[in-house]
């Protein structure tokens, strides 16, 4: 038996323990994840999957507080919230100063930046 977490659309759905057979014979993508090993972070629900480095990573821990006080995780929502300025816009109408202000947003909410604003 192992923990296996249901990614969707880059985010953790849901996480079970079961074995590889049963896995494998559910749909959607299923990966393992370990609680006993630093190297490989445990998932939660909510968290993002990284297809790059195949690692699990906590969004930002404002997003979680602030849902938390509304009693809710509505991911979709907080990005909506975060391009509502920008909306009914081409990306080729923004200036270089908003594309750069939309991209540092989003980088932070994914937790892809580090206190000196560089990409990881």
């Amino acid at each position: 038996m192992a923990y296996y977490a249901n990614i969707v659309d880059g985010l953790v759905a849901s996480v079970i323990v079961a074995d590889a057979e049963f896995i494998s014979t559910q749909p959607g993508r299923w990966v393992e994840t370990f609680m006993d090993d630093p190297a490989r972070p445990y998932a939660g629900v909510g968290h993002g999957y990284s297809e790059v480095d195949f690692k699990f990573k906590q969004i930002k821990s404002f997003v979680q507080k602030s849902n938390a006080v509304m009693g809710i995780w509505d991911l979709p929502q907080i990005i909506r919230n975060t391009i509502l300025p920008y909306r009914g816009r081409t990306v080729g109408s923004l200036t270089l100063a908003e594309k750069n202000d939309l991209l540092l947003k989003l980088a932070n909410l994914f937790d892809l930046v580090d206190e000196n604003n560089v990409i990881r």
